[in-house]
């Protein structure tokens, strides 16, 4: 994040996109206040973005990993990816609260 600690996000997906990251590593300065990853929420006459992570590896960053914007847990689906963010949950969420993505098999 090139020191920038409480600049935007490292990845923004716009709405409409369908994306996949498999392997990835998504790495911020401990100090950083931002997310990681940003999904956006529709746009006018265009679907939300719809996002999955594949054995990503998340480290450090802000309080909220991926911050899903797109209203649906289900659009944003996280696979046996690592957590290295002191966050609870990929999400920034914490139990009880409703999850704000799907996470399968999450280590960390």
């Amino acid at each position: 994040d090139s020191m920038e600690l409480d600049a935007t996000e490292l990845v923004r997906i716009g709405p409409g996109a369908a994306v996949s990251f498999v392997n990835c590593i998504f790495r911020r300065s401990p100090e950083s206040t931002s997310s990681l990853v940003y999904v956006s929420a529709a746009g006018a006459g265009v679907a939300s973005a719809t996002v999955s992570f594949v054995g990503c590896v998340f480290i450090e960053g802000g309080t909220t990993t991926i911050d899903n914007q797109s209203g649906s847990a289900s659009k944003v689906q996280a696979i046996g990816c690592v957590n290295h963010t002191g966050n609870a949950r990929l999400d920034g969420t914490l139990p009880p609260a409703a999850v704000a993505i799907t996470e399968t098999g999450t280590i960390g």
